[in-house]
């Protein structure tokens, strides 16, 4: 069975984004109460300064390797075509880095593939790096898009030497953070926080260490400090919305339905989209009071995405996903929400497929993303190359949440191999395993996915199999519920239709 991201868990870990676009949203902005934000003045623009008075290759090399690492295409290709016109004046390292940025410019207005852009920039990040090897924000930018093509050992040898560089700086704590949970090191990520002597300080800190204590199921040892910050009247409430919603996340957890409520309303007040995404999630969880105009902030994808899943605008759904995983291209979760609505709702396998493939690069081995990937591939008939995806997953070492949908996945090959008697076993072993483990939400799935291959079999026991998974589905009034029972009675959804809109529907913020 295909799997979404409605009912994974979710925590507050810090996004991470390339540096231009973690400034425009603020996350460097000085974290005291104030009428505006104000935001610290960038490298880039006090060379853009510098570069409108006087030119020169030194400069123009200096302001090439900023503006690229900040994603300023339009400065980067102003000065790349400078040091070109200067011939043998310039540097020939510095020249065949401008060389090679105005060629990667070139391919993506041509459109051409994001894993070939990916994988220039890794080369011209580590260009501009051998000119300025001190350059923690580019060691940075370097491993994040080494993660994006899968080079994790080299993420994690150029992020410890961001962290090296610059042991106290809020982007590049926040960003190792991401990093070495995405990595499946949350206790190193914990150890860079607690080395930092400005965790206990800064809200933004705060708020990572609880969270990925959280992941770890540990107590956060800055609890007390964490607590006090989101109380002071020192900082303006955007500066505290993440460290709300860690909070409130983990009193959620504790089964504090008051002072989850308490702190998540609190970390509305003034959001940002990762602390808003985090309200969305929790919103079937704990009563809150949201505010769909602020999904038109910046960046809003996530929260987009949640929500429109919720208002069951499928199409819009896919589209915010989309827009999340351009974001996060690196992350499980948007690629799983995508697949899961081409798939499910519409029954688009390929376009399924292309995205599982791209999100498996920074994610190899990820038994959701996988297990996605084989469901597509059988729903499409093409059961050998599912199992040559699956051969390698051992269910018995699962954890019973991941080996629920594995087991039903198999379940969905036989059947489509019509061996339809093992097919049936497969399905009740996941069922009985998900009620095992009081996953009864995974049960009731499980027995719709069932009732849908009965179906599609035209099998003696479809009416009963259908009869049987309503029922257990009527528990769980959820969007994808209602999604699964749609398909299952009326087949794939219409695409392309336009979907009614009104002043609260959800709505994708330009980046």
């Amino acid at each position: 069975m295909s799997v979404a991201i409605e009912g994974l868990p979710r925590r507050v870990i810090p996004r991470w984004r390339d540096f231009r676009t973690a400034a425009e949203l603020g996350e460097f902005s000085v974290a005291a109460r104030v009428e505006n934000r104000v935001e610290v003045p960038s490298g880039l623009d006090s060379l853009l300064r510098l570069w409108q008075s006087q030119r020169s290759e030194v400069l123009a090399g200096e302001l090439l390797s900023a503006s690229w690492l900040e994603g300023a295409w339009d400065t980067a290709r102003e000065a790349a075509k400078y040091l070109l016109r200067r011939g043998s004046a310039a540097q020939e390292l510095t020249r065949n880095f401008a060389r090679s940025v105005i060629e990667d410019l070139s391919a993506a207005q041509k459109g051409q593939s994001a894993t070939r852009l990916d994988r220039a920039a890794v080369q011209n990040i580590r260009a501009a790096l051998r000119l300025y090897p001190r350059d923690a924000i580019g060691w940075c930018e370097l491993a994040r898009y080494y993660t994006i093509v899968g080079k994790l050992k080299r993420a994690r040898r150029a992020m410890c030497t961001a962290v090296a560089l610059a042991p106290d700086n809020r982007f590049i704590l926040r960003s190792a953070s991401r990093c070495f949970v995405h990595l499946g090191e949350p206790d190193m990520a914990l150890n860079i926080l607690r080395r930092s002597g400005i965790a206990k300080s800064d809200p933004w800190l705060a708020a990572a260490h609880v969270s990925i204590a959280q992941i770890m199921g540990k107590a956060t040892r800055l609890y007390r400090q964490a607590r006090e910050l989101s109380k002071s009247e020192s900082f303006a409430p955007f500066h505290l919305a993440e460290l709300n919603a860690a909070l409130g996340t983990m009193e959620m957890s504790a089964g504090n339905e008051k002072g989850a409520r308490k702190m998540l309303q609190a970390a509305l007040t003034d959001p940002t989209e990762n602390a808003l995404a985090q309200a969305w999630w929790a919103q079937s969880r704990v009563r809150i009071q949201l505010k769909p105009t602020q999904l038109r902030a910046p960046h809003t994808f996530e929260a987009n995405t949640r929500a429109l899943v919720v208002a069951e605008k499928w199409e819009s759904a896919l589209h915010a996903a989309a827009e999340w995983f351009r974001d996060e291209p690196f992350s499980t979760n948007p690629a799983l929400q995508q697949s899961f609505i081409l798939s499910v709702a519409f029954e688009q396998h390929e376009q399924a497929i292309d995205i599982l493939k791209l999100a498996l690069r920074s994610n190899p081995g990820d038994l959701l993303l996988l297990n996605n990937l084989a469901f597509a591939l059988g729903d499409l008939g093409r059961t050998y190359e599912a199992r040559e995806i699956l051969a390698h997953v051992n269910v018995e070492d699962t954890p019973a949440d991941r080996a629920v949908a594995l087991i039903a996945t198999e379940g969905l090959l036989r059947f489509r191999e019509r061996d339809i008697n093992s097919g049936r076993e497969f399905y009740a072993r996941a069922i009985r395993l998900a009620k095992d483990h009081q996953q009864d939400r995974q049960a009731a799935l499980a027995a719709l996915y069932l009732a849908k291959e009965e179906k599609r079999a035209n099998s003696d026991m479809k009416d009963l199999a259908i009869s049987e998974a309503e029922k257990a589905a009527s528990r769980f009034d959820d969007s994808t519920f209602r999604l699964v029972m749609r398909t299952l009675r009326e087949g794939p959804l219409p695409k392309s239709q336009p979907e009614a809109r009104d002043q609260d529907t959800p709505l994708i913020a330009a980046p």
